[in-house]
């Protein structure tokens, strides 16, 4: 995901598509401004619209968020979507609550985990996690990345 900041440059973000050798092949326009995460679906690619505040799949808004998208995380079975209230500066972001919604795979509104008081910046399943972002891959012994 090229989020392009979009609030500082006027520019919509991008999903870039690199071969195995992280060539650039492909940029697919994300439909959205400051988009978080993308994640591969059965159905398609879901694409977190953050400053629209909804997520899309294959370009079409499906879902709709009540904050701010902050990341999307699938595993197959589950699909979180991350979000909190935007605030430009980081120290007010952690003003009001930040939450998780919890779908199941075929995007039915299973329940909410409320985090008082925080943001959401990105969210992970700890295992199995198909979001493609820096924090898809799980921590070594020695806390690095591997994949």
């Amino acid at each position: 995901m090229a989020h392009n900041h979009s609030a500082g440059t006027g520019r919509k973000s991008d999903v870039w598509l690199l071969d195995e050798g992280f060539r650039l092949r492909e940029i697919v326009p994300a439909g959205g401004m400051c988009c978080h995460n993308v994640v591969i679906h059965e159905r398609g690619m879901l694409v977190c619209r953050s400053v629209e505040q909804t997520v899309a799949l294959d370009g079409v808004d499906l879902l709709t968020t009540e904050g701010f998208g902050r990341g999307l995380a699938y595993d197959g079975r589950h699909l979180l979507v991350g979000a909190s209230l935007f605030a430009e500066e980081y120290a007010d972001r952690d003003h009001d609550d930040g939450f998780v919604d919890v779908y199941s795979a075929d995007f039915t509104l299973l329940g909410r985990v409320v985090f008082p008081r925080s943001s959401i910046r990105d969210i992970r399943l700890l295992a199995g996690d198909r979001g493609l972002s820096n924090h898809s891959r799980e921590a070594g012994p020695n806390g690095r990345d591997h994949v």
